[in-house]
């Protein structure tokens, strides 16, 4: 088992609280640990000094409407569900 640290960042990417520590047996494992906890947020998870993924929505400063804010959003939200899920899909495929 390996230890992974999973920060969660603010609106500007910033870590907010101390990082999360997990034990896994590899990236995959980690990654599936970081997604449970990217739920409207940006998450990072490192393994080491080693970066090993950001997943989430990334929140942006905007002085946009609500309404045109409301539509990024769900945009932004919908891209980052599908890069997620492509990523988990890398992961898969590697470990065939």
């Amino acid at each position: 088992m390996t230890a992974y640290r999973i920060y969660l960042t603010d609106k500007l990417s910033y870590i907010e609280t101390a990082p999360k520590i997990v034990e896994c047996s590899d990236d995959r494992a980690a990654i599936k640990q970081a997604a449970k906890l990217a739920a409207g947020c940006v998450v990072e998870l490192w393994q080491c000094a080693r970066f090993v993924v950001r997943l989430g929505l990334p929140r942006r400063v905007s002085n946009a409407t609500p309404e045109i804010q409301a539509g990024r959003e769900a945009s932004e939200i919908a891209l980052a569900a599908r890069r997620d899920l492509l990523v988990l899909l890398e992961f898969r495929g590697s470990a065939n």
